[in-house]
């Protein structure tokens, strides 16, 4: 069964942020190479917070979810905020960040 034509289209342009940040950074434009890294992260954990969000929503519509559902609806999340540790401490960032939410 294919999904409705709003939601895939909509759901392939959600691609673009990611699309625009690779772009950049490889368009050779160095001024902007950090800013374009830096959105392509953002977007990145905003959207895998997004996914977990959706595991909470299913939880929260069970009856009896089983306990490892909220675990799992909220590791996205802790996951998005813990690769924003080396930013925010003043380590080598992006790249190892965007490898962990890159394997999620």
């Amino acid at each position: 069964m294919n999904p409705p034509s709003v939601p895939r289209w909509l759901g392939l342009a959600g691609l673009l942020p990611q699309l625009a940040a690779v772009a950049v950074v490889f368009s050779g434009d160095t001024p902007l190479h950090f800013t374009a890294l830096s959105m392509g992260y953002a977007y990145a954990a905003l959207i895998l917070s997004f996914l977990g969000g959706l595991w909470w929503g299913i939880a929260a519509s069970q009856q009896n979810p089983p306990e490892w559902l909220w675990v799992a609806a909220i590791a996205p999340s802790l996951i998005a905020l813990g690769t924003a540790v080396p930013w925010a401490t003043g380590q080598p960032w992006p790249g190892p960040s965007l490898v962990i939410l890159g394997g999620r």
